[in-house]
């Protein structure tokens, strides 16, 4: 079996892991994640890698993959639970 330890993907490459993710007001998350997915929908507040400002995203639905790089899942405004990272 082939080492893979040492590649390093680019950014629009397919996950190699997940976390759960817990909204904070306060910490970054540890890994940036390709993208999130959604358990229970609702609304997401979060922070993209490169932004300074958090966006609002509105009727998540159930089940539903967001393709957004985030250093931030907020506390304060988040409805939707069982929220995935695919780092």
């Amino acid at each position: 079996m082939r080492d893979f330890s040492g590649f390093v993907a680019p950014p629009t490459a397919t996950a190699r892991s997940t976390r759960a993710i817990t909204p904070n007001d306060t910490n970054d998350l540890s890994e940036i994640p390709r993208a999130l997915r959604v358990g229970t929908g609702g609304t997401l507040v979060v922070l993209a890698i490169d932004d300074t400002v958090p966006i609002t995203l509105l009727n998540v639905a159930d089940g539903e993959t967001i393709a957004i790089m985030v250093r931030k899942v907020f506390a304060t405004g988040t409805t939707a639970t069982g929220i995935v990272g695919f780092i």
